[in-house]
């Protein structure tokens, strides 16, 4: 009663009466699992608001280029392209709220093979319009084709943080080849 809410250090077991003590580790075990499930959801927490970053970025981009743009042809251009982008957004909203749904002691999905090029392609085009308001040239300097057994999303993921770090730690004018490259049994 005299611990706050935010009190997750073990119960002490010194001094305390043996037929206690099976009931003092029962405690201590949930007050362990708590920890560890509060810290997967700040994890996760963190782990979204860096994933929502890069195409709420583009979109506010793209909404800048549809103010921005006075003909016809090229404001119907600029429309679809934020159409696309707000429907990425949602779509990665919708994976995070089902990954934050899921039980994480529960058994993960089988791997299934994923065909990598449209995969990279498509976050490569989701990261353009940040590569080129910092005037960085953005391409695919080898495509060579490529499976994986995995889990999609999760590389969509993985891509998008390396290619936002890429962009963001790349100075303005510069570089950033991306290469899928086959090896015997390496990707």
């Amino acid at each position: 009663s005299q611990r706050h809410p935010q009190a997750l250090e073990p119960l002490p077991t010194t001094g305390v009466p043996q037929e206690v003590q099976p009931l003092i580790a029962s405690l201590n075990g949930l007050l362990q699992r708590l920890a560890a499930a509060l810290a997967a959801q700040r994890a996760f927490i963190a782990d979204a608001a860096h994933a929502l970053r890069t195409p709420l970025t583009a979109v506010h981009l793209q909404t800048q280029l549809v103010a921005r743009t006075s003909e016809d042809a090229a404001r119907q251009q600029a429309i679809a392209a934020l159409q696309q982008g707000v429907q990425r957004i949602t779509h990665l909203v919708q994976q995070l709220l089902t990954l934050a749904r899921l039980d994480p002691e529960a058994a993960q999905p089988p791997f299934a093979p994923i065909a990598l090029n449209p995969l990279l392609h498509a976050v490569i085009a989701e990261h353009a319009p940040l590569a080129a308001e910092k005037t960085i040239d953005l391409g695919l300097a080898r495509d060579d084709p490529a499976c994986f057994t995995g889990d999609a999303d999760n590389l969509r993921i993985m891509f998008g943080n390396l290619l936002e770090n890429a962009i963001r730690y790349t100075p303005s004018g510069g570089t950033v080849d991306v290469r899928l490259t086959c090896v015997p049994d390496a990707v």
